[in-house]
């Protein structure tokens, strides 16, 4: 498996497989209030590429998505902040939101990361510096690694990008549910400090054993419970 470090420039992957993105930066970020200087895109794969990784890097800023898999199948995206893109974050097959349909429905050949469909997210609730992300993933059977992300603002589309990863959870399917897909339910402890105040929205994605990653999921807002004052809870 190939190794690539790339500077802040586009790459587009073009029926190509095996690369490994790592800790890689696009566009930057110095803080949630400067506007960064991006590209044109991320990081695109098409025409059939396939078993590539992108983790833990940056993609912030460009003029077009983040990371955008047009066919191809086994691109995983793990640990990478996505903000401020005027696309979204991690965008599959046509050009915006895919919605989520049945993932037990045959698909095209090397449609893309098999159209995994996303996490649904019901809460995010907690107190200053701990809480609980609740939501699930209807798909086919198999277990899936569910990652959390925050952000400042959500997405206009309401599903779109991650500013910063937070943690993951293993989510394996358990009951049948609706149209002979599987139902994989997920909590998340948030058990690090995070401002909710200024990153108050959650987003997730999902990857299977296989190496595909979902679009973002919709965003949810933080939701501080607290009853006390001066951190007690």
């Amino acid at each position: 498996m190939g190794r690539c470090h790339i500077p802040n420039r586009h790459r587009t992957y073009s029926d190509a497989h095996g690369n490994f993105l790592f800790a890689n930066f696009i566009g930057y970020l110095l803080n949630l209030n400067d506007i960064g200087a991006g590209n044109g895109g991320g990081v695109v794969m098409q025409n059939g590429a396939h078993d590539n990784e992108v983790e833990i890097g940056a993609i912030y800023y460009n003029s077009g998505t983040g990371i955008r898999v047009v066919t191809g199948q086994h691109n995983q995206v793990s640990e990478v902040s996505l903000y401020g893109n005027n696309g979204l974050g991690i965008d599959l097959a046509g050009a915006g939101v895919t919605a989520n349909d049945n993932d037990s429905d045959p698909q095209p050949v090397g449609y893309a990361n098999r159209g995994l469909n996303f996490p649904l997210l019901s809460s995010a609730t907690g107190g200053h510096t701990h809480g609980t992300i609740n939501g699930s993933l209807l798909t086919t059977a198999g277990t899936y690694r569910i990652e959390f992300y925050v952000s400042q603002t959500c997405d206009p589309g309401g599903n779109g990008e991650g500013a910063f990863f937070i943690g993951s959870v293993s989510a394996p399917t358990g009951n049948l549910g609706a149209n002979g897909q599987w139902l994989a339910p997920f909590s998340y402890p948030v058990l690090r400090t995070i401002d909710y105040a200024v990153l108050p929205f959650i987003t997730a994605t999902a990857t299977d054993s296989a190496g595909n990653t979902s679009e973002f999921s919709a965003c949810v807002q933080y939701v501080d419970d607290t009853v006390f004052a001066n951190g007690f809870q």
